[in-house]
């Protein structure tokens, strides 16, 4: 890596390779759950996700946080003790905007966001960068099947043929760039 943090040098493994390490499912010990509407989702922690990089790729991946940005919105809350007539409350949010770069693959890009929530601790900084990176981790294939409707104990197999990307590509904004609809966040 250069000092303006750009990645050179060839890939340690062929590019199938890496994609086929990338791709492959998490064990169950790895897979944690939060709420989400009525039911529990899995997902994969962020260094889990930094963990299969490293593996798939020998270490030879980078990050790069394009765009972050803070601002503060009403959500409903209502059963926050804050919340307004209507059952709104002001938290702040943030955002952010990064390039997941693998030599060989090429790049793919991916958003976060974060909202901090009365007593949640978080740093919704940290958290919206790691959401990013776990976002264009997917589009390379990293616990996609979670995407797929599929939970992570689930006896469904894993298609990727609708999103095998593995043409290198210097800018796929794609479903989780500005703008765009799709997964903002795996957890």
């Amino acid at each position: 890596m250069d000092s303006k943090g750009i990645l050179h040098g060839a890939p340690l493994y062929a590019p199938e390779e890496i994609l086929s390490r990338l791709k492959a499912r998490f064990p169950d010990e790895v897979v944690e759950q939060k709420p989400g509407g009525n039911k529990q989702l899995d997902y994969i922690p962020g260094w889990a996700v930094e963990e299969r990089l490293d593996h798939a790729t020998g270490g030879v991946w980078s990050f790069e946080l394009l765009w972050n940005s803070s601002d503060t919105i009403k959500i409903r809350r209502n059963n926050a003790a804050d919340r307004d007539e209507y059952g709104n409350v002001t938290r702040k949010v943030e955002y952010a905007f990064g390039r997941l770069t693998i030599p060989g693959l090429g790049s793919r890009c991916g958003r976060g966001v974060q909202v901090l929530d009365d007593g949640s601790g978080e740093d919704i900084i940290k958290g919206a960068e790691t959401d990013a990176l776990k976002v264009a981790a997917a589009k390379f294939g990293v616990a996609r099947y979670l995407y797929q409707g599929g939970q992570h104990g689930s006896s469904q197999t894993s298609t990727y043929s609708d999103y095998d990307n593995s043409a290198p590509q210097q800018n796929n904004y794609g479903a989780g760039g500005p703008g765009g609809s799709g997964p903002s966040s795996m957890g």
